[in-house]
């Protein structure tokens, strides 16, 4: 019964290994032509890229087969297939909306990795497998100009099987496929930063120095002290809503989240302070009017400092 059992499955990996033998094999590369309009809200960008590949088998048709994958919109354009002394030749360019998963939890010190995938979709891996063109690959030295807002870090051109868990009506596949796919993965990071920050939290650092500056009002103008602050409190809840309308939101807590929560916490905390120094100022002695404006001073202090350092912490870990 052993016996049976191992035979049977040397059977099953000599066919895996036959039906992987018998798979064309076609040389793919890529060259990135333009990568443009960055469009974070709704996750995508546009790039052209030119596609070529290089296989030996006649009968492959991927001029109908190749499919630029998670992409909203594409047009393949000057598509040809050429006879070589090696083969034949298939090339094409790609102009296309593709969608991509950018991370803000950083913004604006994020990194970004952009990927790019085609696959032939009428051949699964049993038939067909890509190999990369790894030295004729490349990117447009246009593209690095364009990019003003980026760098690029690093590219890669790889091979790759995607699965899916379905058989696409083929029920010999038994609910499960898989194909061949090139990808292009270009790895950015944002230039400048620091500048962006600066402009999306000028709005709160002038609130919060305002909401400091309270403190030395005297207390006996009760109603200018609080007029100040809650007012600065609805200062920074406003720049908050003209960031999340000019920097796409995420579900996790972004830093400038972190940013503008620490601001409300510290103008609460101002607000409280006032309180107390109120409190002591209407007691009416002597004492208590120098404990409400020693206060008001130690307040300053603490919350100051500790402000900017915090704020300092928060940005120097995403940087």
């Amino acid at each position: 019964m052993t016996r049976t059992v191992l035979v049977g499955l040397m059977l099953i990996v000599t066919m895996s290994v036959q039906a992987a033998s018998n798979a064309d094999t076609v040389r793919i590369g890529a060259f990135v032509e333009s990568l443009y309009d960055f469009d974070l809200p709704s996750n995508t960008i546009r790039a052209d890229v030119y596609y070529w590949c290089l296989y030996k088998n006649p009968e492959l048709d991927l001029a109908n087969e190749f499919e630029l994958k998670k992409s909203t919109s594409v047009s393949f354009l000057n598509n040809a297939k050429d006879t070589l002394r090696t083969g034949y030749r298939f090339q094409t360019k790609a102009s296309a909306r593709v969608r991509q998963s950018f991370d803000l939890t950083s913004y604006p010190f994020d990194d970004q990795r952009l990927v790019i995938s085609v696959e032939a979709y009428a051949s699964d891996s049993d038939k067909l497998v890509f190999k990369p063109d790894i030295e004729d690959c490349g990117i447009d030295t246009s593209v690095h100009k364009s990019l003003s807002e980026w760098s690029i870090k690093n590219t890669q051109y790889l091979v790759t099987e995607a699965t899916y868990d379905s058989d696409f009506g083929d029920v010999d596949r038994n609910n499960r496929s898989g194909y061949s796919r090139f990808d292009i993965v270009i790895d950015l990071h944002r230039k400048d930063g620091f500048g962006i920050l600066i402009k999306l939290i000028t709005g709160i650092l002038v609130a919060f120095i305002i909401a400091c500056c309270s403190l030395f009002i005297r207390a006996i103008n009760n109603s200018a002290r609080f007029g100040l602050s809650v007012g600065t409190l609805f200062a920074a809840v406003g720049n908050k809503y003209t960031v999340e309308n000019s920097v796409p939101s995420t579900s996790e807590v972004s830093m400038l989240d972190n940013l503008h929560n620490l601001t409300f916490v510290y103008i609460f905390l101002i607000i409280i302070a006032t309180v107390i120094s109120l409190y002591l100022y209407e007691k009416g002695s002597d004492a208590d009017i120098r404990k409400s404006r020693r206060l008001d001073m130690y307040a300053f202090a603490v919350i100051f400092v500790s402000y900017f350092a915090l704020m300092g912490y928060l940005i120097g870990r995403e940087m």
